[in-house]
C-alpha cells in the first residue's frame, strides 16, 4: 500500500499498521521476495511489477481491497459509538 502511494513502508511500519509482531512480517515479506513479489531498497518494501501483473497479483490486490473495506466499516462503527 505504502508503495502505491509513494511512501513505501519498513518492517517497522508495516507491522505497526497491521498490528502484527516484526518477525512475523519479516518471515512473510521474505516470503513474497522469494516470490518475486516484493524487493527491498534499504529499508523500505516495494511491490515488484510482478505483484501487479498477474492473477495472484490481482487476486492480492482485491483480496486485500475487500478487508481495507471491511476494517473501515468496523473502525467507523467503533467511531460513531463514542
Amino acid at each position: 500500500m505504502g508503495d502505491i502511494e509513494g511512501r513505501p513502508f519498513t518492517a517497522t511500519k508495516l507491522a505497526d499498521y497491521m498490528d502484527v509482531p516484526r518477525p512475523t512480517i519479516l518471515r512473510r515479506i521474505a516470503r513474497l521476495e522469494r516470490w518475486g513479489l516484493v524487493y527491498r531498497v534499504g529499508y523500505k518494501y516495494f511491490a515488484s511489477d510482478l505483484a501487479f501483473n498477474s492473477i495472484i497479483g490481482l487476486a492480492t490486490y482485491r483480496w486485500i481491497h475487500k478487508r481495507l473495506d471491511a476494517l473501515v466499516k468496523e473502525l467507523s462503527i467503533l467511531d460513531s459509538r463514542d
